[in-house]
């Protein structure tokens, strides 16, 4: 009876949930009625800045160490120019990176 109680105040589990993810979903339902009434090569633009900015942040396929100190000078640049780039990119978010 008590348990009955609680839930129809408080509500149960789900429900929480649901009314957590409201301001959420209403939001991303403002920026989908935003995106309808641009132009399409508009949106594409900003699809393809999107995909550049979250290609920063997936996991580096870096060799490891005892590969890196097996390599010829001219694979050792070319290792050091992407981690150069990979790096440069997240500079801006990141300050205190080397």
């Amino acid at each position: 009876m008590l348990k009955w109680i609680l839930q129809k105040i408080v509500g149960n589990k789900n429900q929480r949930e649901v009314k957590r993810m409201n301001p959420i979903v209403a939001k991303i339902n403002e920026i989908e009625e935003a995106l309808q009434t641009e132009p399409e090569a508009t949106v594409l633009a900003k699809v393809t800045e999107w995909q550049r900015h979250l290609h920063r942040y997936l996991p580096l396929d870096a060799p490891t160490k005892r590969t890196i100190e097996a390599m010829d000078s001219e694979a050792l640049s070319g290792f050091s120019e992407i981690l150069e780039a990979r790096l440069g990119s997240l500079r801006g978010d990141y300050p205190s990176l080397p």
